[in-house]
């Protein structure tokens, strides 16, 4: 059946069985190219489609999905398909192809691998959990810039407890030529209480576990004090009514921070704990990798 439009109601028509198959034919066409479609990626398309999200997510999201933008810029159908969690899955049908994996999408690495003009450069990345170690709230805050645009993004992704991930464009700014480690400094600080969840994550010492900042960005203690003075001024409140009735270490309030280079930004790639299918970022496996606080901010 076809669907029109008419006086504002919607009619369904029969479909020809010459249409039909014409359709289907497309459809599979489109699912047997799939892995090809990466290929067909259009930046400016991509670059142009991008909008800012003017209301910060909640669990009504509303927003262009950041993959639904991919695969428009990579000319795909949606009537046939889309890409999803790095598949493209064929609408009406069970059958999927693996394009990248999700860590590309959450470092940020996707974007180059797509289009060598994109770069992105990854600002923050916070750690914390939920009532169970393997519940893990993931946030990375990031930069995207082309060298063939002249406006640059900045970027929010989270994945929550129901592993459920979401990417935004949170700001646009014109491509500073200059300065560029501390102009994003600066815009970090000043936007981060808009960015749903980032401080609310940071405030409580269990939620907020890990802040992990871009080494090459080089952040002083100064800067770092400024930043997350509100984190500080709220952990410093919790210490206050909590520390004796709970009898938590006097240490158990501070902030720690670690400084990583870009390269090595995502600890984990691709494991999940088999016995309950979640990510691993356990406290102790994080620790493990993190070794020693590159600075703590204390309270």
């Amino acid at each position: 059946m076809g669907l029109m439009k008419k006086k504002n109601k919607l009619i369904f028509e029969p479909i020809s069985r010459e249409e039909s198959d014409r359709l289907h034919h497309l459809a599979n066409e489109q699912f047997q190219n799939a892995k090809s479609l990466l290929k067909k990626f259009n930046v400016n398309e991509f670059l142009k489609s991008i909008h800012i999200s003017k209301k910060y997510p909640n669990f009504n999201y509303e927003f262009d999905d950041i993959e639904k933008l991919i695969g428009r810029a990579c000319g795909i159908d949606e009537q046939f398909g889309q890409i999803y969690g790095g598949f493209y899955c064929e609408e009406h049908s069970n059958r999927r192809v693996k394009l990248y994996t999700e860590d590309f999408l959450k470092d940020g690495s996707i974007f180059s691998k797509l289009d060598k003009s994109l770069e992105f450069i990854p600002i923050a990345y916070i750690i914390g959990y939920g009532e169970q170690e393997y519940e893990a709230v993931e946030i990375i805050v990031g930069y995207l810039y082309s060298t063939r645009f002249k406006f640059s993004f900045f970027t929010y992704y989270q994945v929550g407890l129901d592993e459920i991930g979401f990417f935004i464009f949170a700001k646009k700014i014109s491509s500073p030529k200059k300065n560029i480690s501390k102009i994003l400094k600066k815009i970090f600080f000043q936007s981060k209480k808009k960015w749903f969840g980032f401080e609310n994550t940071l405030n409580s010492v269990d939620w907020g576990k890990y802040v992990i900042l871009n080494k090459d960005l080089k952040w002083n203690s100064f800067e770092l004090k400024k930043t997350f003075k509100s984190v500080l001024d709220k952990r410093k409140f919790f210490k206050k009514i909590h520390l004796e009735e709970q009898g938590d270490p006097k240490d158990y309030y501070n902030l720690p921070i670690y400084f990583l280079r870009q390269k090595n930004f995502l600890l984990i790639y691709n494991l999940k704990v088999e016995s309950n299918g979640g990510f691993n970022r356990t406290p102790k496996f994080i620790k493990s990798k993190l070794k020693k606080p590159s600075i703590v901010l204390k309270v």
